[in-house]
């Protein structure tokens, strides 16, 4: 390994030592934050890079040294709190079958917010639990054992539940002592290859959210093998909103609960059986989007640097044109050619109605379909954006989840979740989303393009260039129908445009370099 560095550029040396060590999945775009990472480490080691780059291979202290610098660590309390609700509903079973108690493991818990979470909800539950929580970076991990919190952690934590299990220290929250006897925590690389201090079949619930997606391919296949492995048969896993365990493990079973959908470990069943479980479509939420109305009908070429969302829910003066056709010819027949049976014409009227932004109407299609008639991939996914483009964004996200259910490799699906999330004000887990899209389908422009506008949004002007060099190139190739039917009223040429605003923004802003 060493010579086959030594051929190679420090920086991509570099990279190429964090995802063998580490599992780290690092974009080129990261190699100016890495290379000034590389001097720093040289700097502070004394070493030159040959003699660094082999300290790095075997020592697990230098590892630890730069978990700081390379990874992510948002959370809060309570974060997704579906999840939390659909674990409410499984403790007291599994509690009832835990000889000893029950055990949970939160894998890759930060600073310490998510694991706690996992104790006041066992403890609220009268379900003696122990949780061991592991992380890579040691400053978090002393972070989380102080259990000092500040307003920003606790913004999703219902009302009860901070006076209950929270004591105010002036600008801080002191957790409850009891809470915080419940967790365990350690530095812990689950990408390593020093062995784990759980024996196998010894976990109830893994709590391994918004990790993966930033491994190898390699890297998170192992891991979530290694956790199949620590899980009771039956035990769960539940992995972030925008992450999926396609491609990565077939021992898993996808279940739905409370709203959310977590995966069950298989107990010697076939991964072909995994049963196509629907989610709960639940009642309309409908909540007014927000559109500015300086970009409401804006063209390509005004400024437009607000939500991605809100532009492209705001195509109507677009579109107008073809509004007016559509209304003059109402779909009410696909031609003889297109649609053979009753499904095809709804689905190509429906299909119509969208790109015409005739969102209710489009709906109305849809409703009209057989029982359970919309229950395949193409009906799911119109209704999806029909809903997420009507701002009925709770009843989207669902309808995306139903779709996942049948197709964890559905990006269009991913993607519409991204614009959802955006709109629900969580950058986030709309940039999760979208490039869990990205990844599932590398041809599709339009995440590419929300990533890059995201980007703009929290000032990384090289992230924005990257994603919207990518958006500029694909949107050349992709598909006409696609862009029609998701693209918000833009044509290709439009949506060029854009990306290529996103790159003249790029190369303006402050620290981009050029």
């Amino acid at each position: 390994m060493a010579a086959a560095l030594g051929q190679a550029p420090p920086v991509e040396s570099f990279r190429q030592l964090l995802a063998q060590r580490l599992g780290l999945q690092l974009d080129a775009q990261r190699d100016d934050a890495l290379a000034l990472l590389l001097q720093r480490r040289l700097a502070a080691t004394g070493l030159t890079p040959a003699a660094y780059f082999e300290r790095l291979q075997s020592d697990s202290v230098e590892a630890h040294a730069l978990a700081p610098d390379v990874t992510v660590a948002e959370t809060y309390f309570f974060r997704h709190a579906e999840q939390f609700a659909a674990l409410r509903e499984q403790l007291p079973g599994r509690a009832r079958a835990a000889a000893g108690g029950l055990r949970l493991l939160c894998a890759g818990c930060a600073s310490g917010e998510e694991a706690y979470s996992l104790a006041i909800v066992a403890s609220e539950l009268g379900c003696p639990a122990r949780i061991d929580a592991v992380d890579l970076n040691p400053a978090l991990i002393e972070h989380a054992r102080r259990a000092r919190y500040g307003d920003w952690s606790l913004r999703e934590t219902p009302p009860l539940l901070r006076q209950r299990w929270f004591r105010r220290d002036g600008a801080h929250w002191q957790l409850d002592a009891g809470i915080r006897a419940a967790v365990r925590f350690e530095a812990l690389n689950l990408c390593g290859e020093a062995p784990w201090p759980w024996p196998p079949g010894s976990v109830d619930v893994v709590f391994c959210r918004n990790l993966l997606m930033y491994l190898t391919p390699a890297a998170a296949r192992t891991l979530v093998a290694r956790l199949a492995q620590l899980l009771v048969p039956g035990g769960s896993l539940f992995v972030g909103h925008a992450e999926t365990l396609r491609g990565l493990s077939d021992g898993f079973v996808l279940r739905e609960a409370a709203g959310s959908f977590h995966y069950r470990r298989l107990d010697g069943a076939a991964a072909s059986a995994v049963p196509q479980a629907a989610a709960a479509r639940g009642a309309a939420e409908a909540r007014a989007v927000p559109r500015a109305a300086a970009e409401a009908g804006a063209a390509p070429g005004a400024d437009a640097s607000g939500a991605w969302f809100d532009l492209i829910a705001g195509a109507s003066s677009r579109v107008d044109a073809l509004t007016r056709r559509a209304a003059a010819a109402e779909p009410a027949t696909a031609p003889a050619g297109q649609a053979r049976d009753a499904r095809q014409v709804t689905l190509t009227a429906a299909r119509a109605l969208l790109q015409a932004e005739r969102f209710a109407d489009a709906l109305e299609r849809l409703d009209a379909l057989p029982a359970n008639g919309d229950a395949d991939a193409e009906a799911l996914l119109l209704r999806a954006v029909a809903l997420t483009q009507s701002g009925a964004l709770a009843d989207a996200e669902r309808c995306c989840q139903r779709l996942l259910m049948r197709d964890e490799h559905a990006a269009a699906a991913r993607y519409l979740q991204a614009l959802a999330r955006e709109a629900a004000g969580d950058a986030v887990a709309a940039a999760q989303a979208a490039q869990v899209a990205a990844r599932l389908d590398p041809r599709f422009a339009l995440p590419r393009l929300q990533l890059a506008r995201l980007a703009r949004r929290r000032g990384d002007a090289l992230a924005q260039r990257e994603q919207g060099r990518w958006a500029l190139e694909l949107l050349q190739q992709d598909d006409a129908q696609r862009l029609g039917l998701l693209g918000g009223g833009f044509s290709r040429e439009d949506l060029l445009a854009l990306a290529r605003r996103e790159l003249a923004a790029a190369d303006k802003a402050p620290g981009s370099g050029q």
